[in-house]
């Protein structure tokens, strides 16, 4: 639930002003009306009160904490609900921290009120009543703030990932944008001047001379689909270097401290080998980059007992309990590769472990 000034909950509790507006409530004085109806006044008066009217705001606001606090441990226990009023500003209105004078009066308050609860009410329900409803408060209040710091996170999150993606597709579309002009841009140029002297020597009625500069044309262009095909092909494959220097730059641009060690490079790789170790990379990287909250990780990829290994660790908050679903679709693309994941170490530190039989290259 986003905040919102015009939230349902800044005026459900209003039905609350029944009690002190009504006369002829037992234990609610008949003086109670006008300071009710000022209480009521400038509770709606903070909800569309702009941020910059700090002093205003002051003011009304300790009018409601000192109103709560006559009221509940003077007049009568069960006006301890009126607490809802300054939860809910707190929750729906305001953006305070623990420290702002809002949170610490409240929290002051709702402390008074259990002490008066204690110690000072001599009925037994009404004890039980103030304790109670002080406590429920309370507790709205703190999980209504994890519920919004949460979504906030998320939201962070959500925003920090989808600048990445962005920031990966200009990287990758100004790759291919360079690769285009250095495959075809000589390529047009040449193709251009040489068709200028094919129509000059035809001109001339030297027909030799046109068709060399046509089978230089015609090998020209031959030669350029084949550099197209390549720049095609390379759109879908990238090497692990490369793939590896990609995924360094995305840790750095999400402020994640990364260290990878490649054992394999330098070597020669099956294609497939290489694609699937490309793969699994990018896509143990994008978890941790999106879900595991992670300050640091390592990434290995090396052979060992038969096998080329997959090591990813980091110090995020890692799984809380595994049902065998886990990285399901790097799962999916092991099944050809007589390969298998491994969550070694479930929290500090996650360590995943993808292996591929080297047999079967």
């Amino acid at each position: 639930m986003t905040k919102n000034r015009y939230h349902l909950l800044y005026y459900i509790g209003l039905i609350y002003l029944i009690f002190p507006l009504s006369e002829g409530v037992k234990h609610h004085p008949l003086y109670l009306t006008i300071p009710s109806l000022v209480f009521a006044g400038f509770y709606i008066s903070l909800i569309y009160l702009k941020p910059e009217k700090r002093l205003l705001t002051a003011i009304l606001w300790f009018y409601l904490i000192a109103y709560i606090f006559y009221t509940t441990c003077l007049i009568e226990g069960s006006m301890s609900w009126f607490l809802f009023f300054p939860s809910n500003l707190l929750c729906w209105k305001f953006t305070d921290n623990i420290r702002s004078y809002r949170t610490l009066s409240f929290l002051l308050l709702v402390f008074v009120i259990i002490c008066d609860a204690m110690f000072f009410q001599p009925i037994f329900g009404i004890r039980l009543m103030m304790g109670l409803s002080s406590l429920f408060v309370l507790v709205f209040w703190w999980s209504t703030l994890y519920v919004q710091r949460e979504n906030k996170l998320k939201e962070e999150l959500y925003q920090k990932n989808r600048h990445i993606n962005m920031l990966s597709a200009e990287n990758e579309r100004n790759r291919i944008g360079r690769d285009l002009h250095d495959t075809l841009g000589h390529t047009f140029a040449m193709l251009t001047l040489k068709s200028e002297l094919a129509l000059k020597q035809l001109d001339k009625e030297n027909f030799e001379q046109v068709r060399r500069q046509l089978l230089d044309i015609q090998a020209s262009s031959q030669a350029s689909m084949a550099d197209v095909r390549k720049l095609i092909n390379d759109l879908s494959y990238r090497s692990l270097d490369e793939e590896l220097s990609i995924l360094e730059e995305m840790f750095k641009l999400s402020g994640i401290l990364i260290t990878i060690e490649n054992h394999l490079s330098g070597n020669f790789l099956d294609p497939k080998l290489e694609s699937a170790l490309v793969m699994i990379s990018r896509e143990l990287s994008t978890n941790i980059i999106k879900h595991a909250k992670a300050k640091t990780c390592q990434l290995e990829i090396k052979r060992s007992d038969g096998c080329y290994v997959v090591n990813m660790t980091d110090d995020g908050i890692g799984f809380t309990h595994l049902d065998g679903q886990e990285l399901h679709s790097i799962r999916e693309r092991l099944h050809t590769l007589k390969g298998k994941v491994e969550i070694i170490s479930q929290q500090a530190p996650t360590l995943v472990r993808v292996s591929i039989d080297e047999r079967i290259f």
